[in-house]
């Protein structure tokens, strides 16, 4: 806006950006503290708009991101639930969509039933640090079609160091090990 004889424009700015015009009484041009203040108290909550607004778009643009990966991202709770996952990793266990391995043990899921326990002591006897770790395991899906997968997992921590989840990432490796048996029988 541009200021007239009956308002005044003052600019709003954070980190020399201009986010807002502050339009107002020209009277109040006499009185620069409460302009400032008034500018202050206006900006703040702009500002916080703006990162949010920020924050969201990025949380799309990573959502985008892992759900075009071919590799399969799992998100894991202390506990060994599945906390969420992405397209790859639902395709993976032929479920119907996300909902349905939510909140599953990852063992229950990934492991086929023969390997579970031993599955489930590993993951155990990880914590609470959960190092990074390898491993390649063998499952049916939920389609009845057998899937080999190779896995790396490592913890996430908060800002104290503490580890608050896991995070394994996997590529589908079931036809290299399909092409791998017949070259043995070969």
């Amino acid at each position: 806006p541009v200021g007239t004889p009956d308002r005044a424009v003052t600019m709003i700015e954070r980190d020399g950006r201009q986010i807002a015009a502050l339009v107002h009484d020209p009277t109040l041009a006499d009185e620069p503290d409460t302009i400032a203040l008034v500018a202050s108290g206006v900006g703040l909550p702009l500002e916080n708009s703006r990162l949010q607004a920020d924050l969201r778009s990025q949380f799309r643009f990573l959502v985008t991101l892992l759900n075009t990966a071919p590799s399969l991202f799992v998100h894991i709770g202390l506990d060994g639930r599945i906390v969420n996952q992405n397209a790859a990793a639902v395709e993976a266990t032929g479920a119907p969509d996300d909902n349905a391995i939510r909140g599953q043990f990852f063992w229950d899921v990934f492991i086929d039933e023969s390997e579970r326990e031993a599955m489930e002591t590993r993951f155990h006897a990880a914590a609470p640090e959960f190092p990074p770790s390898h491993y390649e395991n063998a499952f049916t899906n939920a389609r009845g079609e057998p899937r080999v997968i190779e896995w790396g997992s490592a913890p996430v921590t908060d800002a104290t160091g503490r580890v608050t989840s896991i995070v394994a990432g996997g590529i589908d490796i079931t036809e290299r090990k399909h092409r791998e048996v017949q070259l043995q029988r070969e």
